[in-house]
């Protein structure tokens, strides 16, 4: 819909008032998720005696393998496993523990390393050790290097050993420049292998290539990852079944959660009352999902979702409503956290305001009321104010023509 005429909003303006219009695309997702809505958001869904039995069954399995002393790569293994199959909230004191020990033993040389401990399981346990913060150096690549100074190409036959070390390089840090060569050499090796792959193995090559796994949000590889570990042969059943177990029941809980948002964006009927705004409800739903798909996050997700809303509300207000006047009134009163000094402004800004108020206040609703709480909700304003104080430079760039470096 176009803004550019005045409408009743603007009777207390002059009818001559351009606005931008961004005419952003409305949902692809429209009412799909409504289905899911539950009228009692706080109560999880909670699986029958019997999937929850196999689900309790199957975890202590996993747990009982992670936790023996077996063999060092396949526990590297059976980690890199839990983790890209996004169960590891599961299984976070072991873990934690698993790869405590496997640091001390490797920093004082107490483990044998495996007869096909080679590019693989060097890339691997870089990988795992430095992604969980413990200080592993990059020199332990300097044995598959040749006497100038170069990756030896006899490992470039190893695809899966490859595969590891570029998604080892991925967590390199400044000046490491044997990291930076690793990425170079495994990148152009990979992108020659494709081709002579098989076709699970070269769709997972690609999108590794494409978004490495330090980069990627891990819910989103979840499901293709479980595809395709399940074609490889020496897959830890227990493992996969108790993956796609636990993925469908977080499956039916996300669905909830994002029919609880689209419900609120409903009856908040945002679409009539801020009509330039993007409908996103789905896509600001994946912020917090990239952070945690933990079940006991239920609330912090939704409550995140609507704070990611709320600031496409005040990033499209900046862009694509707000005239530099409106838009100085409108930062003026999110710095005082006071609706009164926009009494003049159109009843869609208010709207927004109003959005952030009560977002505010649910979130104090279900914090404690103690000291740390408190704080936390201050830095909520503050940031609001930031946010709001950048997108009013920006909005003045507009204006001017002016483009920043």
């Amino acid at each position: 819909m176009s803004l550019a005429a005045a409408t009743n909003d603007d009777q207390h303006l002059s009818y001559d008032i351009t606005r931008p219009c961004a005419n952003f695309r409305p949902s692809i997702w429209g009412d799909l998720f409504l289905q899911y809505h539950n009228s009692h958001p706080l109560l999880l869904e909670v699986p029958d005696d019997n999937t929850e039995q196999q689900a309790q069954k199957l975890r202590e399995e996993v747990r009982v393998q992670l936790s023996s002393d077996n063999d060092i790569l396949q526990k590297l293994n059976i980690i890199d496993s839990i983790q890209r199959l996004d169960i590891s909230y599961h299984f976070e004191h072991e873990i934690e523990k698993a790869i405590n020990q496997i640091y001390i033993n490797f920093t004082n040389n107490k483990f044998i390393i495996p007869k096909e401990g080679g590019i693989h399981f060097h890339a691997l346990l870089f990988r795992l050790l430095r992604q969980k913060g413990y200080q592993i150096s990059s020199d332990i690549f300097n044995k598959f290097k040749n006497s100038e100074g170069r990756f030896r190409e006899i490992i470039s036959q190893d695809v899966k050993g490859i595969w590891s070390l570029y998604e080892a390089a991925q967590l390199s840090v400044h000046g490491e420049a044997i990291l930076e060569e690793a990425h170079d050499f495994t990148y152009t090796k990979l992108k020659s292998f494709t081709n002579q792959l098989s076709e699970s193995v070269a769709g997972q090559i690609d999108q590794s290539l494409k978004q490495p796994l330090h980069k990627a949000v891990p819910r989103i590889g979840t499901r293709s990852y479980m595809s395709f570990y399940e074609e490889d042969p020496s897959h830890n059943k227990f493992l996969l079944t108790f993956a796609k177990l636990d993925f469908n029941m977080l499956q039916k809980l996300h669905q909830t959660e994002v029919g609880n948002i689209t419900k609120w964006w409903k009856n908040g009927e945002f679409s009539i009352k801020i009509p330039y705004a993007r409908e996103r409800v789905v896509e600001a739903y994946f912020w917090p999902l990239a952070i945690s798909c933990d079940p006991k996050y239920s609330t912090a997700r939704m409550l995140m979702t609507k704070l990611v809303v709320c600031i496409s509300f005040l990033d499209d207000t900046y862009d694509a409503y707000g005239t530099l006047q409106e838009l100085e009134l409108f930062t003026q009163a999110i710095q005082r956290w006071d609706i009164s000094l926009i009494k003049s402004l159109p009843e869609c800004m208010k709207a927004v305001f109003n959005t952030i108020l009560e977002m505010w206040d649910e979130i104090e609703s279900m914090t404690s009321k103690d000291e740390i709480s408190g704080l936390v909700l201050q830095h909520i304003k503050q940031e609001f104010f930031n946010l709001a104080q950048s997108y009013l430079v920006e909005a003045k760039w507009c204006h001017r023509g002016y483009i920043p470096t």
